[in-house]
């Protein structure tokens, strides 16, 4: 089971379980159960409204799910890869050099540390990646204007997998 398997269960089930609830609701003349209209008197129309953003809104924390797991098993690599590095340093200035190279590694602003990866991925790729960390970005920090790019679940899921998969 990959790395993004549990979220990407949990997505499909709501994503199914809301298509559904909107599927039965269009198709039936019985009134729109109070939980999906999100108030007791919304009409019909505001009901499928609120079924709409709360479907737009479970993407976007899809995205942003997928991309907190995506970033750790990053950071896990880069630390892995720098542990790698540093056994294999003969002389004391070296080990001393690479202690303050390697030092806050955890904090490098993750553009940077994915800019790094390519050399050894392909710079498309880790484009496409940052393209869904921004959208990421956008989500966490509250949707502020437009993103520049809209980015759902099923894109940022193939990228984030191919770029972990290309992983040295």
């Amino acid at each position: 089971m990959g790395p993004f398997e549990a979220v990407w269960q949990w997505y499909e089930y709501a994503r199914d379980s809301m298509d559904f609830a909107a599927s039965e609701a269009a198709s039936t003349a019985r009134e729109i159960p109070p939980s999906l209209a999100l108030a007791r008197h919304a009409t019909a129309e505001e009901a499928f409204e609120n079924l709409a953003k709360a479907q737009s809104d479970l993407d976007d924390l899809t995205v942003l799910a997928l991309f907190a797991i995506f970033e750790q098993a990053l950071l896990d690599h880069l630390l892995q890869t720098s542990q790698r590095v540093q056994q294999g340093i003969a002389s004391r200035l070296q080990g001393a050099l690479a202690d303050k190279a390697f030092r806050g590694l955890d904090r490098w602003p993750l553009g940077e540390i994915l800019d790094v990866y390519k050399v050894a991925i392909d710079p498309t790729l880790v484009g496409l990646v940052k393209q869904v960390k921004d959208y990421r970005d956008w989500v966490a920090h509250g949707k502020r204007d437009a993103p520049a790019a809209r980015i759902g679940p099923k894109a940022a899921h193939e990228r984030l997998d191919s770029f972990l998969s290309a992983l040295p």
